[in-house]
C-alpha cells in the first residue's frame, strides 16, 4: 500500500492512480481556498432530452413483501422470478432511484428520492437497455425520475454488442435487460469542486445497492460489470465524456440464444442526445476529475495478458479474525420496499452505545449479502419460465 511520501515522490503532472487523486484533492481546511455556491449555475438534477417523444411508466406497483433482512438469506428463500415487462422494469427503477416525496424549499420544488446523495446533488443517471421484455421495443432508454418516463435513445438489439463491451463471459446467454449507471461530474463539482469525483462514485454505489436489492426482491439473477470498454459504452448511450462517465453496468441474462439478432451499427448519436449532459448554463471542467476518471479506464485485456489482482496488493492484512455471530431477524420487519419509500437523510443520532447484537446484525448485511448475491448470480436462473 502506498504511503504519502511514495505518492508525493511519484506525482509529477497529471493523475495516474486513484491514490494520487485522493492525495491531490484531500480535505485540508488550512490549505483550501474559500468557496461560495453560485446559485445562478446550480445544476439541473434531472437530465432533459429535447425533440424526443417520452414513454410514460405506470406507478401501479405490486411491491414484494420480502423484508430487507430476508434479502440477505439463501436464494431458495427468495421470490420466484416472473416475466420481465414494462411495469416490472418501472417498479425496479422506482425502487432504485425514484421520487418518493416532494416539498417546497426556497420557493422551489424539492424531490426526495429512494436513494441517498451527498449534498442532495444526485449525479447518477440510469439508462436501460431492453432486449427481451414485454411492452417495450428493443433499444436503449434513459430513465427520468421526476416525470417517471423513459426516453428512447437508440432502437435495436444491442445485447451482443453490450456483452462484448462488458467483456462478459456468459456463453450464449445474452442480456435480456441491462441497467447502466453513469455520473455527471458537474452536478457534484458545483459544490465539491475537484473533490467531487469521490462523491460521484459514492452516490453511484448507493444507487447500485438499491438496484441490486430491487432485483433481488424480484428474484432476478444478474451480473455487475465495472470493467468495460468506456468508449463503446459511451457511444452506445450517447455520453459526452468530458461531462458524464459510465460507471456500472448490471445485466439480467436471458434464455440461451435470446436476443441474438444481428446488432445494428452503433454510430454516434445526434447532439440533442450527447449534449444533454450539460446540466447548467455555465459549467467548469475540473481536470483532476477527468484525469482520475481516465486513470481508471482499463485497457483491453487480451488472452495473453492476465488480469491484475489489485485486490491482493491493497488494504491492510488482518492479524486475527472475529467470527460474525448468527442473529435472527425480526418477524415484524417491514417490507424492503416500505423502507425504501420512507428513507430520508436525517441526523437523528441516538446517545447510546451500539450493542454487540446489533453490531453483528449490521455486519451480516456486509458479510452475507455479497455472498448470497454471488450465489444468485451464478445459480441456474429459471429464465425458461420467465424469458
Amino acid at each position: 500500500m502506498e504511503t504519502e511520501p511514495m505518492i508525493q515522490s511519484r506525482i509529477q503532472t497529471g493523475i495516474q492512480t486513484g491514490a494520487e487523486y485522493h492525495w491531490k484533492t484531500r480535505y485540508d481546511r488550512h490549505h483550501m481556498a474559500g468557496h461560495f455556491l453560485d446559485w445562478k449555475t446550480q445544476p439541473n438534477p434531472f437530465k432533459k432530452y429535447t425533440e424526443i417523444q417520452k414513454i410514460s411508466l405506470s406507478t401501479d406497483f405490486r411491491f414484494p413483501e420480502i423484508s430487507l433482512w430476508d434479502l440477505t438469506q439463501p436464494p431458495d428463500r427468495l421470490p420466484v422470478p416472473k416475466a420481465l415487462n414494462k411495469n416490472r422494469i418501472a417498479q425496479i427503477l422506482y425502487l432504485a432511484g425514484g421520487i418518493t416525496a416532494k416539498s417546497r424549499q426556497a420557493g422551489k420544488e424539492f424531490c426526495f428520492r429512494s436513494v441517498a446523495s451527498a449534498g442532495a446533488l444526485y449525479p447518477t443517471e440510469i439508462y436501460v437497455g431492453v432486449f427481451n421484455a414485454n411492452g417495450l421495443e428493443p433499444g436503449i432508454y434513459h430513465f427520468r425520475a421526476d416525470d417517471f418516463v423513459l426516453t428512447p435513445l437508440r432502437n435495436g438489439h444491442f445485447s451482443r454488442f453490450l456483452n462484448d463491451t462488458c467483456r462478459a463471459s456468459s456463453g450464449d446467454r445474452l442480456p435480456a435487460v441491462s441497467f447502466f449507471l453513469t455520473g455527471i461530474f458537474f452536478r457534484s463539482a458545483w459544490k465539491y469542486r475537484a473533490r467531487a469525483f469521490r462523491y460521484v462514485l459514492l452516490d453511484t454505489g448507493h444507487l447500485l445497492e438499491n438496484l441490486i436489492l430491487a432485483l433481488s426482491s424480484e428474484g432476478l439473477g444478474f451480473t455487475c460489470h465495472t470493467d468495460f470498454n468506456d468508449e463503446k459504452m459511451g457511444r452506445l448511450i450517447g455520453l459526452d465524456d468530458r461531462r458524464e462517465a459510465g460507471l456500472v453496468c448490471v445485466n439480467i441474462l436471458g434464455n440461451p440464444g435470446s436476443g441474438a439478432q444481428d446488432t445494428p451499427a452503433v454510430d454516434p448519436l445526434p447532439t440533442n442526445i450527447t449534449g444533454a449532459g450539460q446540466v447548467s448554463p455555465s459549467e467548469k471542467v475540473y481536470e483532476k476529475i477527468l484525469e482520475a476518471y481516465q486513470a481508471g479506464i482499463s485497457p483491453p485485456i487480451t488472452s495473453e495478458q492476465p488480469r491484475s489482482k489489485m485486490i491482493n496488493s491493497i488494504g491492510v492484512t488482518p492479524t486475527s479474525w472475529m467470527p460474525i455471530e448468527s442473529t435472527k431477524g425480526s418477524d415484524q420487519a417491514p417490507p424492503f420496499a416500505q423502507l425504501i419509500m420512507h428513507r430520508r437523510s436525517k441526523r437523528n443520532y441516538i446517545n447510546q452505545s451500539l450493542s454487540k447484537r446489533r453490531f453483528m446484525r449490521c455486519s451480516i448485511f456486509y458479510a452475507d449479502l455479497p455472498r448470497n448475491l454471488t450465489r444468485k448470480m451464478t445459480r441456474k436462473m429459471t429464465w425458461e419460465m420467465i424469458g
